[in-house]
């Protein structure tokens, strides 16, 4: 028996979007800037997906910078995201088959939602570059109260904007913190196998694992009902 959704929800950064390279770029901004040499590619990569804030704070521990007060730390999160802002999709791209695959749930009348970590501006901004953002009728970024991955409230939150029951959802992410919010919430989820996350996707403990967007139909519907 095939499992059929009346949502998907997506994680964003590794998931739709591969943006390691511009969330380097704005980081190593800040880095070099404070006279320290820049992060490599493969170690930003491993510091995505808690947001903005948490990604500047490891990058500048991976830079031995251990002791920071708190108005260098607000000066130089403003520089990164000034940064950013300006430069949030020069080299960020979908993922092969994205926008394929988001057609084809669209056209079967599914839900879509995303639910990131990054910022709400952030996210719509980067969601109209990509021209993904009409596919999407529910987009939750962090919260200004705080709520965020891996709190479950912050998956729950938008099932119920989207008015969505547990069990006819799917969550969509490369991380832990996806598919804790999503057992959280008793909602299934498939993991993608070329994301961000610094767990082996086999190891997330998620329902499915896929190595491209173009499988994640089939999976869904091997999902069990």
């Amino acid at each position: 028996m095939n499992f059929n959704p009346s949502a998907i929800i997506f994680d964003l950064d590794g998931t739709l979007i591969h943006s390691a390279p511009d969330l380097m770029e704005a980081l190593n901004h800040v880095l070099v800037s404070q006279g320290r040499q820049g992060a490599s590619y493969n170690n930003v990569k491993k510091m995505i997906g808690e947001g903005a804030a948490k990604l500047l704070e490891k990058g500048l521990e991976s830079s031995g910078m251990k002791e920071i007060s708190e108005k260098d730390l607000q000066d130089m999160t403003k520089k990164f995201l000034d940064f950013y802002e300006e430069n949030i999709s020069v080299h960020t791209t979908l993922f092969p088959f994205v926008k394929e695959t988001l057609e084809q749930f669209k056209q079967s009348g599914i839900k879509l939602g995303v639910c990131t970590n990054k910022m709400q501006h952030f996210t719509d901004k980067i969601l109209r570059d990509l021209e993904i953002e009409s596919y999407f009728t529910f987009v939750q970024g962090a919260t200004e109260q705080g709520i965020k991955k891996p709190d479950p409230k912050f998956l729950e939150m938008l099932l119920d904007e989207m008015q969505v029951a547990q069990e006819s959802a799917v969550m969509v992410g490369d991380s832990l913190n996806d598919i804790v919010i999503a057992k959280g919430n008793n909602v299934r989820c498939v993991a993608v196998s070329f994301g961000y996350t610094k767990v082996a996707p086999k190891d997330l403990g998620a329902d499915a694992v896929i190595d491209s967007f173009k499988d994640l139909p089939e999976a869904i519907k091997n999902l069990p009902a």
